[in-house]
């Protein structure tokens, strides 16, 4: 069954990423890891399309990142080195495998349509002292006993943007849904963190 992409309905997310150390001791599965190289795919969902790489490293990683064409800024868009059906196959091959987990959902959105009384934007108080001006202008927060562990953010473009970073981590079993899993994660932790 083939690995199922999560579906960006929340405009602000860019990118979602999953960093996964494959616990294996298979040794064909160990052999993918030294003999795959960096596969990028397009992948069109709709009218909408997804950029899709996933590496492979000697160290059982499978990296895996899948971005929309703005996360690029629309000119500098990946070239395509392989089919989806292709890097489809090579994903086939870790499902069911044990690994370990990190996801990182990253998002951008106006600094204005963050809730005033929310987490970001109370920290991010400028305050002034005569001609001194001073502001927060990044952060991480670090949780526990939440989905998340870490929340990272940043202002740019003359604080008229904000990236923020969700990231999760856990041990499971790669499945077909394991990014839509992560995507949840990362998007539930959006609305209660960042823009509730």
């Amino acid at each position: 069954m083939p690995i199922i992409l999560p579906d960006f309905t929340n405009r602000y997310c860019q990118q979602i990423t999953a960093c996964s150390h494959v616990l294996t001791e298979e040794k064909s599965l160990l052999q993918l890891f030294k003999d795959e190289a960096t596969m990028i795919a397009s992948v069109s969902r709709g009218k909408s399309k997804l950029f899709v790489r996933v590496a492979l490293n000697e160290s059982a990683h499978l990296h895996v990142d899948i971005a929309k064409p703005s996360f690029f800024g629309g000119k500098n868009n990946p070239r395509p080195t392989h089919a989806w059906e292709t890097v489809q196959k090579l994903w086939a091959r870790f499902l069911d495998q044990k690994i370990k987990l990190r996801g990182v959902g990253c998002y951008t959105l106006p600094f204005a349509e963050l809730p005033e009384a929310g987490l970001i934007k109370s920290i991010a108080v400028e305050s002034k002292s005569g001609d001194v001006g001073m502001r927060l202008t990044a952060g991480t927060i670090t949780l526990s006993g939440a989905p998340i562990q870490r929340l990272k953010w940043s202002l740019g473009n003359a604080t008229k943007t904000v990236a923020v970073e969700l990231e999760v981590r856990r041990e499971q079993v790669l499945s077909e849904l394991y990014l839509l899993d992560t995507q949840k994660i990362v998007e539930t932790s959006f609305n209660v963190f960042v823009r509730p």
